[in-house]
């Protein structure tokens, strides 16, 4: 059986920021993965936009992701070998979002109302 590791960084920064005067937040994906397991990642960010986050993870994870409208918020997050789907789920949680997995493409906006 052969078995590979496929480490992988993306490193996005926002433009500066014309009244802070200095860099905006960067997020930090790092990526591995191993044959028939499923890509574990490693995510920091620092008050970031999340539809940032979660398409640099998509773009990692190679899968599509739709924001409503109304998907928006900035997220701190530090997170160490973890699920790709399951940091996806968690960072959408963290500003009040759902994420729906529709396979290939994840759907991110405010919860349903029940």
């Amino acid at each position: 059986m052969r078995i590979f590791l496929l480490l992988t960084t993306l490193v996005l920064l926002t433009t500066p920021s014309a009244t802070a005067g200095s860099f905006g937040p960067e997020v930090s994906v790092t990526a591995k993965s191993s044959e028939g397991v499923a890509l574990r990642v490693n995510v920091e960010a620092v008050n970031a936009d999340i539809q940032t986050v979660l398409r640099t993870l998509a773009d990692v994870g190679r899968f599509n992701v739709v924001f409503a409208d109304g998907a928006t918020g900035r997220v701190t997050v530090s997170l160490r070998d973890v699920r790709i789907d399951e940091a996806a789920v968690v960072i959408a949680q963290s500003v009040g979002l759902a994420l729906v997995d529709l396979g290939s493409v994840k759907m991110v906006g405010p919860p349903s109302p029940r």
